[in-house]
């Protein structure tokens, strides 16, 4: 007997809609360094979540700990926190394996083996590798030892000061030449076969592990590219102390670098300047009048006269502490505390050089220790943190609410006045947002306008839409306009006694 489907009466499809994309992260700092660590340059950027995370990777005395310790000691504290490296020198290309435990199951695995072999090409020059013998081996690194002499044997090329080491549950082959010619392909077995094949045990065949190659020793510029295309993840950055003020990374002027990088994107560069000229009225050669006159303003600088602080983490590690969508949660940077950072002692007059030069410092008031002003670096223009960080996020807001809406409809959006009024939706729901959490407020506009909710939006009817945007699809008629809510740093308060 035949059964008739259900279906062919009630037919049932259910479609899944598209997921709403995500908004940008705008508390997320990132540290540059070249110091050596456990981050390999095919990983190139890691995230840690706590300072205990970036203690174990690193030394206690290391830069990386000093900024991370500056910038998790804010309260309350940030969440993520990335180091990135940077590579002045000229790097050896690198293979990377694929996770291979550290237990004794797995090390049983290979002191089993007396003949094992593998295929390698570094630098060009083709190699089979055999006769490793891994029986009296007790760790995993003496596993990587044993390859490592097998490598070396060679004499050869890049095979000469070959390294292997295991680290973090992973094998890494290094060839001993750097720079761009410097070359590493992944395992493969020999061919013809010979011996007991370990390519996939160390798990370093293609579409085990990975491989980069070498590289000649990068510029700021060049790091900050290579760690972007790696992970763009990220809002601020800054570098541990060796990058300050004047200095030079492969005859680029290392600090101006960066802040023009970031000056092009959609981040922000916290630098400190170490050097005394900063307060002096007469030099026109520090980083901070260089960096102002140059208009920089996504870059924020701070003047601290002992060297082994990192003052900028902590301005950073405070900046991202903001939630915006939470309420009132926005805040100006000025009067905040850098624990850990010791106050500057400066005269009246150095503070006001300071802040000419577009300059910041941690200083005391009164009897109060507090960050002053919070400016970024663009001479003749009162550009303050909260302002750059709040409109990247309104930005980012205002973008996210309209792709998402555009992209999860199951159907499309008319090119109607309808159509327009519900992308407009989407615009009023992020400047809703930013009234809530405190960066816009009401206010009167240039024109003398009042605002009461603090924005307006205006968009053009279709029918006025030029014939030729109409047919493109695209519509130019939404615009907003906002009053910023701003911050007090100063009061004049006048008072009159009367006997």
């Amino acid at each position: 007997m035949s059964n008739i489907p259900v279906s062919s009466v009630v037919n049932v499809d259910i479609a899944v809609g598209a997921t709403f994309p995500p908004r940008f992260g705008f508390g997320v700092a990132c540290l540059v360094t070249k110091e050596a660590g456990n981050i390999g340059r095919a990983e190139r950027i890691r995230e840690y979540l706590n300072i205990d995370g970036v203690t174990e990777d690193w030394p206690g005395d290391s830069e990386v700990v000093a900024a991370a310790t500056a910038y998790y000691s804010q309260q309350p504290k940030p969440l993520v926190f990335k180091v990135a490296m940077r590579y002045e020198d000229d790097q050896p290309a690198e293979l990377r394996g694929g996770s291979v435990a550290d237990t004794p199951e797995n090390l049983a695995l290979f002191t089993a083996i007396t003949d094992g072999s593998f295929a390698i090409t570094i630098d060009g020059a083709a190699q089979d590798i055999t006769a490793l013998d891994f029986s009296s081996e007790t760790t995993m690194t003496g596993v990587a030892t044993v390859i490592e002499t097998a490598l070396q044997a060679v004499a050869t090329g890049g095979y000469t000061l070959a390294t292997c080491t295991y680290k973090d549950n992973r094998f890494r082959i290094d060839p001993g030449v750097a720079g761009s010619a410097s070359t590493i392909s992944f395992l493969t077995p020999v061919d013809p076969a010979a011996g007991t094949d370990i390519s996939s045990l160390l798990q370093m065949q293609q579409g085990e592990g990975t491989t980069i190659q070498g590289i000649d020793g990068e510029t700021i510029t060049e790091s900050l590219d290579a760690i972007e295309n790696v992970n763009s993840a990220w809002y601020g950055f800054g570098f541990t102390k060796e990058v300050r003020d004047g200095v030079q990374v492969n005859a680029e002027d290392a600090v101006q670098a960066a802040a023009a990088w970031a000056q092009a994107r959609v981040k922000v560069f916290a630098t400190t300047s170490n050097d005394l000229d900063s307060y002096d009225s007469v030099s026109t050669t520090d980083i901070g009048y260089i960096l102002s006159n140059a208009g920089y303003d996504r870059t924020i600088t701070t003047f601290c006269s002992k060297p082994d602080l990192y003052p900028e983490f902590s301005v950073l590690g405070r900046a991202f502490t903001v939630n915006f969508s939470q309420p009132d949660s926005t805040i100006t940077l000025k009067f905040k505390q850098l624990p850990g950072i010791t106050p500057e002692d400066l005269t009246q007059n150095q503070k006001a050089v300071l802040d000419t030069k577009r300059i910041n410092a941690y200083i005391v008031v009164g009897s109060s220790p507090m960050y002053a002003e919070s400016y970024m670096a663009s001479a003749g223009q009162n550009r303050f943190f909260d302002e750059v960080h709040g409109i990247d996020w309104l930005t980012n807001a205002i973008q996210t609410n309209v792709f998402g809406y555009t992209l999860t409809r199951t159907t499309k959006v008319p090119y109607t006045d309808k159509g327009v009024a519900a992308e407009e939706q989407q615009v009023i729901k992020a400047l809703d947002e930013a009234v809530f959490n405190g960066f816009i407020a009401p206010g009167t506009t240039i024109e003398g306008e009042f605002l009461p909710l603090g924005y307006k939006t205006v968009t053009v009817p279709v029918a006025l839409v030029n014939q030729s945007d109409k047919e493109a699809r695209q519509y130019n008629g939404l615009s907003f306009t906002v009053i910023g809510a701003g911050a007090l740093h100063g009061l004049q308060i006048n008072g009159t006694f009367v006997r």
